[in-house]
C-alpha cells in the first residue's frame, strides 16, 4: 500500500500518526510489491489486485513453459507440458492466490528462455536481455539470486567458445543492481526482532534437517494426500523423465546435444536448481508437505513438468498403442488434479484468513463510533478503515494510549491477542505468541475468544485500565518477554492430533 500511495517501499506497522507511525523496510526483494503497486495505480487500490496480477502471470508461466519445451523438442511435448502445468495443484493454488511465487518461476523461466536465445545466436543485445532478466529474477526471492550461476556459466562458456564477447551497457551495469539487495539485507539484519522465523533450538541451516526434509519432499512428490498440493503423477512422470535424460546425457551426449544449443543451455540451468534444492534440504523450515512451505517446491515442480512432458512426447510418437498410454496418463493426471481442486481442505486450512474474518466481523458488529484496535496485524483493520496500531508500537506508547483513554478519543480500545497452548507436566497452559503481549501495565477484560487451529487460539479483549506505574524498565520487559512469551510462531500438529481435534468439533 505504501508503495502505491506514497511511492516508498516500506511496511507501515502502525498507521496512526498520533502514536508515532512505525515504518519498516520489507525484508523481501521488492519486484512483486512494485508490480502490485503498478496494478493499484491502474485499477485503483483493492486487495483483489494481487489475484488479478497472478492471473496474468500464470498465463505468462504457461506460455513460457510451452515455448521452452518447443525450443528443445517440438510442438506436441509443448502442448503436453502446458496440460501438465494446468493439472498441477501446486501451480493452481499459487496462481489463484496473491503471493509472489508465480512471479518467481516466471522470472526464472524468462532467464532460461533468454539464456537459450543467447546460446543459439550470441550478440550484445541478447546478452543484455539475459543480464537484465537475471537481475529481475533476483529481485523476487532471496534464493533466486542463484540464477546468476548458470547465467555466468553461459557467458563464460560462450567467451571460451568464440574467443570474444560483445558487451552492451545493460550488461556492464547489471552487477550494480545486485547491490541494493545487499543493502536491504544489511538493513533488515540491524533489526533482528523483525526476523520472521522463531526457532526454539537449532540453527537456520543444518545437516540435521536433511533427513526430515528429504522424507517430506518424497511424500510431497510421490505420495497422494489431501493435506498438501502435490501430484504423484507429476512426480513419477518427472522423475522418470529426468532419469532418462540423465542416462542418455551420459551415454549419448553427442546425439542429444549436437546441433541442439537450446538443450545444452537448458541443461546448464540445472546449476540454479541443484544448489536451490540443497538450500531447501538444509533449511530448518523446508518440509514440502507443509502447506505453507510447499510453494518453495515450485521451481522443482516446473522442472518435473518439463521432464515429464518430454517423456510423454516420446511415448506418444513411439507407436499407436503407446499414444493411448500417453492419453491415459494425461487423463489420470487430470482426474487426480480435479479431485484435488474439488477438495476444500487446503482452503479450509487457511486459519489466518479465518482469524482475520472473525476479527473483522467483530468490528463490523460494534455500535457506531470510533474504536481503536491494537493488533499484531493492524493493516487488516486499516484496510477496512478502522483505527489500528501494532501491538509492539502500543507497548512503547502506553502513556499516549492512557491519554487517549482519558480524553475518550475512542469509544473503546480493543486488543487482539494470539496464544499458544502447551503442556507443562499435566497442566495445559497458554502463552502469548511473539509480539502479542502488551505487558502487565494494561488490564484487559475478555470479550471474545475463538480457536482456528489446534494448540492456538485468538482472544479479543477490552482495555479497562492502564497503570503507568507498572510499566516495566527495558531490562524487566525483556525478562518478562522471555519468561511469558512463546518463541514459537505456530505449532503444527501431526495428522493424528488434527483428526482428533476435527472429530471433537462435530
Amino acid at each position: 500500500m505504501n508503495l502505491h500511495q506514497y511511492h516508498v517501499p516500506v511496511i507501515s506497522e502502525s498507521p496512526l500518526y498520533s502514536f508515532s507511525r512505525l515504518e519498516l523496510l520489507d525484508k523481501r526483494p521488492l519486484l512483486f510489491p512494485f508490480l502490485l503497486s503498478l496494478t493499484h495505480d491502474i485499477l485503483g487500490y483493492s486487495s483483489s489486485n494481487g489475484f488479478y496480477l497472478n492471473a496474468v502471470l500464470t498465463f505468462l508461466l504457461l506460455l513460457l513453459i510451452g515455448v521452452i519445451v518447443q525450443k528443445i523438442s517440438s510442438l506436441r511435448p509443448a502442448l503436453i507440458a502446458i496440460g501438465l502445468a494446468c493439472f498441477t495443484p501446486l501451480i493452481a493454488i499459487n496462481s489463484s492466490g496473491s503471493g509472489f511465487d508465480i512471479l518467481n518461476v516466471v522470472c526464472v523461466l524468462l532467464a532460461v528462455l533468454c539464456g537459450i536465445r543467447y546460446w543459439e545466436e550470441p550478440d550484445a543485445q541478447k546478452l543484455g536481455s539475459l543480464a537484465f532478466v537475471g537481475v529481475l529474477a533476483s529481485q523476487v526471492r532471496y534464493e533466486t539470486v542463484l540464477v546468476a550461476i548458470p547465467i555466468a556459466v553461459l557467458i563464460l562458456a560462450n567467451w571460451v567458445r568464440q574467443k570474444q564477447i560483445s558487451l552492451s551497457w545493460v550488461t556492464c551495469f547489471a552487477p550494480i543492481f545486485f547491490i541494493p539487495l545487499i543493502w536491504q539485507q544489511r538493513a533488515v539484519a540491524e533489526n533482528p526482532e523483525r526476523y520472521q522465523y522463531a526457532m526454539e533450538s537449532g540453527t537456520l541451516f543444518s545437516v540435521e534437517h536433511i533427513s526430515p526434509n528429504l522424507q517430506s519432499a518424497f511424500k510431497f512428490l510421490f505420495i497422494p494426500s489431501d493435506l498438501y498440493p502435490g501430484s504423484p503423477f507429476i512426480g513419477f512422470l518427472g522423475a522418470a523423465g529426468l532419469l532418462i535424460i540423465f542416462a542418455f546425457s551420459g551415454t549419448r551426449f553427442s546425439e542429444l546435444y549436437k546441433g541442439q544449443p537450446a538443450r545444452l543451455a537448458l541443461l546448464i540451468f540445472l546449476l540454479y536448481l541443484i544448489p536451490l534444492c540443497l538450500i531447501h534440504a538444509f533449511f530448518f523450515y523446508g518440509k514440502f508437505d507443509d502447506p505453507i512451505v510447499s510453494r518453495l517446491a515450485l521451481p522443482l515442480t516446473i522442472c518435473f513438468i518439463i521432464a515429464g512432458s518430454l517423456l510423454l512426447g516420446r511415448i506418444h510418437i513411439a507407436s499407436k498403442k503407446s499414444a493411448y498410454l500417453c492419453y491415459t496418463l494425461m487423463a489420470a493426471t487430470g482426474l487426480y488434479a480435479s479431485k484435488q481442486y474439488a477438495n476444500p481442505r487446503y482452503k479450509d486450512s487457511n486459519t489466518l484468513q479465518k482469524r482475520i474474518d472473525w476479527a473483522l466481523t467483530f468490528a463490523e458488529e460494534l455500535p457506531p463510533g470510533q474504536y481503536l484496535f491494537i493488533s499484531p496485524m493492524p493493516l487488516v483493520f486499516e484496510n477496512e478503515h478502522y483505527n489500528a496500531i501494532h501491538t509492539s508500537r502500543a507497548k512503547l506508547s502506553l502513556e499516549k494510549l492512557a491519554k487517549q483513554r482519558e480524553f475518550k478519543t475512542y469509544r473503546e480500545i480493543f486488543v487482539l491477542e494470539n496464544f499458544l497452548l502447551e503442556f507443562e507436566g499435566d497442566n495445559l497452559v497458554s502463552h502469548h505468541l511473539r509480539s502479542n503481549d502488551l505487558g502487565p501495565a494494561v488490564e484487559l477484560e475478555t470479550v471474545a475468544e475463538n480457536s482456528f487451529s489446534l494448540y492456538n487460539f485468538t482472544r479479543i479483549s477490552r482495555v479497562t485500565d492502564i497503570d503507568l506505574g507498572k510499566v516495566a524498565s527495558a531490562e524487566e520487559q525483556d525478562r518478562f518477554n522471555s519468561d511469558k512469551t512463546s518463541s514459537t510462531q505456530l505449532k503444527t500438529p501431526n495428522q493424528e492430533e488434527t483428526d482428533i481435534w476435527m472429530k471433537s468439533l462435530l
